[in-house]
């Protein structure tokens, strides 16, 4: 009897490993599938304005990969497997991905606020920027730390990256500098031989901003801890420019889009444009916005496949993107 028992305990004790190991165990993959929309009105509010809720940032849904989701990936035609390095590199953490996508992110919501401002002829007053280490390069020289903010080059004090590139410019591959930084409130001196990367002397690294901005009317963000990244530049700076204008560009459609924002307005290529594309169409968008070039050729095709019936605007600039919707 107590053997029979102890067999049954070894049974269950193995299934529960199997599937622990099936369930939790991670794989060096992510899946990327369909996602949604999030409602620009809900992550940015104006002063003494009222929104159209119209505007709708586009994201991309990911999944960290055990054996079971490995598994149905490989007979699931919508979902893709993507190595893991291709989002988080080989030369950094989990926890330093993450910090550079909510940097991103606030930089994003900046160069929106920035750009929309400009454009409607509102006032907009930068009092201070600080600048981070996102992302060091593999062929980097340096002994500089991912969180690294840089207070001095070479004795300069460094408050905007033109700081930095007058700095660089009269140096050559091989120059050494000095970088006074701060991480985790301590100060370090830190230092880099400039190295060559497509002709240019740089010091390797990926530097992110982060920007103390006055306006009127005041404007306030209320993103979740779960959002990051930049490709919401554009539908934020869009939700932004027609809170500032009498005219509502939206027209009462259910607008959606991607893509990056500069502090001029410049619009940047993102990832994930398929997904993307196929959940803004799923949730009811009819006007899809997405950077001209790789991007638009990529939902083009993917429109066309899909048999999707949704409008798709190709844009450069915010004010290219207007330009269009008014139309």
């Amino acid at each position: 009897m107590i053997r029979e028992k102890n067999k049954k305990n070894k049974f269950f004790i193995v299934i529960y490993i199997f599937l622990v190991i099936i369930f939790l165990c991670p794989l060096p993959y992510y899946i990327e599938k369909d996602g949604g929309l999030i409602s620009t009105a809900d992550r940015v509010k104006i002063e003494n304005t009222s929104s159209s809720n119209n505007f709708y940032m586009a994201y991309v849904s990911e999944i960290k990969v055990n054996i079971f989701t490995y598994i149905i990936s490989l007979f699931n035609k919508d979902w893709t497997l993507i190595p893991k390095k291709d989002v988080v590199y080989t030369n950094e953490t989990e926890a330093e991905e993450k910090f550079r996508s909510k940097l991103l992110l606030n930089e994003s919501i900046d160069n929106a606020i920035i750009s929309a401002f400009k454009l409607a002829n509102k006032n907009i007053n930068i009092k201070s920027e600080e600048y981070y280490v996102t992302y060091i390069d593999e062929t980097a020289k340096t002994d500089m730390k991912i969180q690294d903010k840089i207070i001095k080059i070479n004795n300069i004090d460094i408050k905007s990256k033109e700081d930095i590139k007058n700095i660089i410019k009269n140096l050559k591959p091989g120059d050494s500098i000095s970088i006074d930084v701060i991480n985790n409130e301590k100060t370090y001196k830190r230092t880099a031989k400039l190295i060559d990367i497509d002709g240019q002397s740089v010091i390797g690294v990926l530097l992110t901003s982060k920007k103390e901005i006055e306006t009127i009317p005041k404007i306030t963000n209320e993103f979740k801890n779960s959002e990051s990244g930049s490709s919401g530049g554009l539908m934020l700076a869009l939700e932004i420019y027609n809170n500032l204008t009498d005219n509502d560009i939206s027209k009462g459609r259910k607008i959606a889009g991607t893509g990056t924002i500069d502090e001029n307005g410049n619009i940047g290529q993102i990832s994930g444009v398929k997904y993307k594309l196929k959940g803004a169409y799923k949730e009811g968008a009819t006007v899809f916005l997405v950077p001209s070039g790789e991007n638009y050729e990529i939902a083009i095709k993917v429109a066309a496949e899909e048999k999707l019936n949704i409008e798709i605007l190709e844009v450069s600039t915010l004010k290219d993107a207007i330009i269009k919707l008014e139309g």
